[in-house]
């Protein structure tokens, strides 16, 4: 298990996408508030904690696309820094980097911190390439809005877009809830719908096993209160050991 400086300098990374302040949530909070069915838990913490790309979208501000995101960039393998996209020449020096994870704040002409569009935009989706984790959120609520906004708007290539494995899409009313999730290996293949209408349907994508596992873990979590985000990941990366 990663030394406690570690996880503390991991989640430190993550704390600074919050911008509205309070206690980022964990995956466990997210499937407490059943905002996250436990199966689709099971199956994103597989597979990112395995190195794959992820974008999380909602129309609405305040849906919880960074909460979610956060979330899930907790469970990036072992060793694996955290990484802020903010300027293209950071972004291309990435290109010669250790293999990293680099957050996109938002896909978004907005102008703030790690907000990226246009060239930026291109050249962080092309760091999935050189073998880094891409993590980042935008305002769309099905995969088609998000690939008008990535591949038509910005011109990241079809190409790029397909290699990013995981797109998951938020959905706020009474509660928020993930109303679909879509899944590529990253091959070149377009995305499967994985989870909508509250069904699960990924047996293609994991093993009956490995999803067993990782459903049963995260139930202990929640059963022994293992609620933030430093004491998620140092369970995790000794689930993981």
């Amino acid at each position: 298990m990663l030394p406690k400086e570690d996880i503390s300098l991991h989640c430190r990374e993550l704390n600074r996408c919050n911008q509205r302040g309070g206690r980022l949530l964990s995956l466990v909070d997210l499937y407490k508030a059943k905002t996250m069915h436990l199966e689709l838990a099971a199956f994103l913490l597989y597979k990112v904690s395995r190195g794959d790309s992820f974008v999380t979208g909602a129309v609405p501000g305040g849906a919880g696309k960074t909460t979610v995101m956060c979330a899930l960039a907790n469970a990036i393998p072992s060793g694996i820094p955290i990484r802020h996209a903010a300027r293209i020449n950071e972004i291309i020096d990435g290109e010669r980097a250790h293999a990293s994870c680099y957050i996109c704040h938002e896909m978004s002409e907005g102008g703030y911190f790690g907000y990226l569009w246009g060239e930026e935009l291109r050249a962080f989706f092309k760091l999935k390439k050189y073998g880094h984790i891409l993590a980042s959120n935008l305002h769309a609520d099905t995969l088609e809005q998000a690939r008008l906004k990535i591949t038509k708007q910005n011109k990241v290539t079809e190409e790029s877009f397909n290699a990013v494995n995981i797109y998951v899409f938020i959905t706020q009313g009474i509660t928020r809830e993930i109303k679909s999730a879509w899944y590529s290996p990253g091959n070149g293949r377009e995305h499967a719908p994985v989870y909508a209408a509250g069904k699960f349907n990924a047996g293609s994508f994991i093993g009956k096993k490995e999803h067993a596992m990782y459903m049963e873990f995260i139930r202990e979590c929640a059963e022994n209160n293992v609620v933030t985000l430093e004491d998620f990941r140092a369970e995790l990366l000794e689930f993981r050991e």
